[in-house]
């Protein structure tokens, strides 16, 4: 199986870039309050793995190894979520970027199908026991977003804030033969003080 991971090589780089945009602002104005200063949170039912999820305290200074972070990007004709989710305590990482349309994310699609437009999709990789362990990247399914809110933005995007349910069919990436196992659960991203911000 070739798999084209230059959607995921994106993600990282959109949400790293970003991010920095957001360390350097001296805009005190746009530091988020409220509602949105919150815990992030995942639960995730991975087939034949079990259930993960995690909680994480975003009014505060966090570890680069224990957060999520997503960011809204809206630049050159691309709409779309860069997402991020690192939880070391579960041996547990996902990163993609969710393709959207008019506000809609576009479905999960396989990469390697000529049928498919990697354009109009989204792509989601996940390991479950560290960068060297099993790693999968999506092939099939279904992504919605909801409660959407940008902060720290910028002409190109900003720091976003947003609920995520995913259902979806994810192939081993380490393997030419095709093992599929489906993933479903809610990621819900929120911004806080620090958590998401790298020193």
């Amino acid at each position: 199986m070739q798999l084209n991971y230059q959607p995921i090589k994106l993600s990282f780089l959109l949400l790293a870039s970003l991010m920095l945009i957001a360390c350097s602002s001296d805009d005190d104005s746009a530091s988020p309050t409220g509602e949105n200063n919150d815990q992030s949170s995942y639960i995730l039912n991975i087939e034949n793995k079990g259930e993960f999820s995690n909680t994480f305290i975003t009014d505060t200074e966090g570890s680069s190894w224990n957060n999520m972070a997503a960011v809204y990007v809206n630049s050159d004709g691309i709409e779309g979520l860069s997402i991020s989710l690192s939880d070391e305590d579960k041996n547990l990482y996902l990163t993609g970027f969710i393709k959207m349309n008019n506000g809609k994310a576009m479905p999960l699609t396989d990469y390697d199908s000529e049928e498919n437009n990697p354009e109009n999709s989204s792509a989601l990789a996940i390991t479950f026991t560290g960068f060297t362990g099993e790693g999968y990247i999506s092939r099939s399914g279904t992504v919605t977003v909801k409660n959407l809110k940008t902060y720290f933005a910028t002409e190109e995007g900003g720091l976003a804030s947003l609920d995520l349910i995913l259902d979806g069919i994810f192939d081993n990436s380490a393997t030419e033969i095709n093992e599929s196992i489906k993933i479903t659960g809610t990621l819900k991203f929120r911004i806080g003080a620090g958590a998401y911000l790298p020193q």
